[in-house]
C-alpha cells in the first residue's frame, strides 16, 4: 500500500473511532460537545506548534545539506584563480 492509502485508512479509522466513542459514551451530548470544543482548541494549538517546529527542523536540515554540498564541491573543484596564478601570461619566454 502507498503512504497516501495508509494515511487515509488511519485517518478514517481514527475519525470513526471518535464518532463511535461519542455516540456510545454515557455523558450527555452537551457535555461531549463542550469537552470536544475545549480539547479541539488545545489540539489546534499543538498542531500549529508542531507544524512550526517541523518547518524549522526541515529548514535547518536543508541548510546543512546545502552547506555540505557546497563544501564538497569546493574541495573537489580547484579554485582556478589560485591554480593559474603561477602561469606567466606575458609573451616573454
Amino acid at each position: 500500500m502507498s503512504r497516501k492509502t495508509n494515511f487515509l485508512l488511519f485517518t478514517t479509522s481514527f475519525i470513526d473511532g471518535l464518532t463511535a466513542g461519542f455516540l456510545l459514551s454515557p455523558q450527555k451530548g452537551t457535555e461531549n460537545r463542550a469537552w470536544l470544543a475545549k480539547n479541539a482548541e488545545k489540539a489546534g494549538r499543538w498542531a500549529t506548534l508542531e507544524h512550526y517546529l517541523a518547518k524549522q527542523k526541515g529548514t535547518s536540515r536543508l541548510d546543512r545539506l546545502r552547506k555540505s554540498i557546497q563544501r564538497r564541491i569546493h574541495q573537489n573543484i580547484p579554485n582556478l584563480y589560485e591554480a593559474t596564478e603561477t602561469i606567466p601570461l606575458s609573451k616573454k619566454m
